[in-house]
């Protein structure tokens, strides 16, 4: 039975990605935008949610160390695994001008996040990354 329904979420997921994939890219159509922004924004958020509903549970639950594991572990696992798997199976254009900003921005977050700024990334910290990724949203959506 476990088995069945391993299969079963396993398709689900398969068919749902090739909906977002779809939607997206839509979407982008739709609205004259490029699709890396779509993927950057829109798809971003939406796949992150449930990073957000974890994350926000477990700072509730007083376990914070949860949530900033399951972010930080997601991005790792994104960057390293995915992006592995995705180039192994088709080779990955990179367009610098698209990715450059979201490179950067990863490098800012992280160095923002590094403990050497003090063990505690309170609500000062908490809002300079809200704004930072404000910001990157707007530069991504410049004409």
């Amino acid at each position: 039975m476990s088995l069945l329904f391993t299969t079963i979420g396993l398709l689900v997921l398969i068919a749902a990605g090739r909906l977002i994939v779809t939607g997206a890219k839509g979407v982008a159509v739709a609205y004259g935008s490029d699709p890396f922004i779509i993927g950057a924004t829109v798809v971003a958020v939406a796949t992150g949610a449930p990073e957000l509903a974890m994350t926000l549970i477990a700072v509730i639950r007083k376990q914070e160390h949860l949530g900033l594991g399951n972010i930080l572990g997601s991005n790792i696992f994104n960057g390293l695994f995915i992006v592995a798997l995705a180039a192994m199976i088709s080779p990955i254009t990179i367009v610098w001008d698209e990715v450059a900003i979201g490179l950067l921005w990863g490098v800012v977050t992280t160095l923002i996040i590094i403990p050497f700024y003090g063990t505690v990334i309170g609500r000062q910290r908490g809002l300079l990354l809200l704004l930072l990724y404000l910001l990157y949203v707007a530069l991504l959506l410049r004409p």
